[in-house]
């Protein structure tokens, strides 16, 4: 499972095996489920948020892209879009109708993986902020205390490796 959240009482998460993805849903956190017609092929490690009973999530395919879904309440039906950028491991945070996330690049092999925040609008990407490239960096967490938003990341480059916090101020911006 991947990033569990909550929503109206009851908890939403994608799980992956084998290249699909499923929605499932439990009432108490410990007993899951999966929802119907919710399986999404070739993708893996999604972010999902809910607001006014729209859903959206964020996940990397494995064929080097990332979709876009919105779905509406009771999200079996859900519209894709492909974006132009490989983001592995997102963290969704919300800004009225506006999608930010977090969530890790790899430039290449050679150069290594960053954390970063994005801006998403339908499909276009616009990168804010990026941390130096190293061996290894990502699984962003990322939070809201008082109108600023905190995202936490590790980064490894072969010598050492560390947790660091990035704070940045986006009004208003909510998490979920």
């Amino acid at each position: 499972m991947w990033r569990v959240i909550w929503y109206k009482g009851c908890a939403y998460s994608f799980a992956y095996r084998r290249n699909k993805m499923y929605l499932l849903k439990s009432d108490n956190g410990f007993d899951w489920s999966p929802m119907e017609n919710v399986e999404i092929s070739d993708c893996n490690e999604a972010a999902l948020y809910f607001r006014e009973d729209k859903g959206v999530f964020i996940a990397r395919t494995t064929y080097g892209k990332t979709l876009l879904g919105r779905a509406t309440k009771p999200y079996y039906n859900w519209d894709f879009d492909t974006l132009a950028l490989e983001m592995h491991c997102p963290a969704i945070l919300l800004n009225s109708e506006k999608i930010y996330c977090a969530g890790r690049i790899r430039k290449s092999f050679q150069t290594g993986e960053a954390a970063a925040l994005f801006k998403l609008d339908n499909r276009i990407v616009d990168t804010l902020w990026q941390s130096s490239f190293a061996i290894d960096a990502g699984y962003p967490g990322a939070v809201v205390q008082d109108n600023q938003v905190i995202i936490s990341y590790y980064s490894e480059n072969g010598i050492k490796s560390d947790i660091y916090l990035k704070k940045f101020f986006i009004r208003p911006i909510y998490a979920e």
